[in-house]
């Protein structure tokens, strides 16, 4: 069975005066931006069967904000690995029968997966979507095997409309 991993850093995030990393909100661009994110999924026919979110504030509102874009109706499921944790554990605990999965979280927990699993040395902005194929189970997934299908940005969804 293969499987499909789409990994999706948060937003452009805002820096109001004395709130904290974890509490930070999406800046007007980060909504923007799930927006773009959310039509491409739909589109491209890249709706996720099982969503796994940081607790940040700023990737909780990209999860959804990606989420009604696409018309997806899938829960988020918050997982604290994906802030300032090891997304390759995350990665590993997903259920079994979980096709198409969205992880949503931060840099560098994402790039480092992307790289531990494709090799793909890349850039990572904010709202940037990686499309990764697996064949293993997501427990068992080898380092360097994934093959990074696309890598898409905001600036090039915008470009494209």
């Amino acid at each position: 069975m293969s499987r499909q991993l789409l990994l999706l850093r948060h937003g452009k995030s805002a820096w109001p005066r004395g709130v904290a990393d974890f509490d930070r909100p999406l800046a007007p661009r980060g909504e923007h931006d799930t927006g773009l994110v959310g039509a491409f999924l739909a589109h491209r026919r890249l709706l996720p069967d099982h969503v796994v979110a940081s607790p940040a504030r700023r990737a909780q509102e990209t999860a959804r904000g990606v989420l009604t874009a696409a018309r997806c109706s899938c829960p988020v499921i918050t997982e604290r690995e994906l802030y300032a944790g090891d997304a390759m554990q995350v990665l590993r605990e997903l259920p079994p029968d979980a096709r198409r999965v969205l992880l949503v979280g931060h840099e560098p927990e994402l790039l480092d997966l992307l790289h531990g699993l494709s090799g793909a040395d890349v850039r990572f902005p904010t709202a940037a979507l990686a499309v990764v194929d697996l064949e293993a189970p997501w427990a068992l997934q080898p380092a360097g095997r994934a093959v990074l299908q696309v890598l898409i940005t905001p600036k090039l969804l915008a470009g494209a409309n």
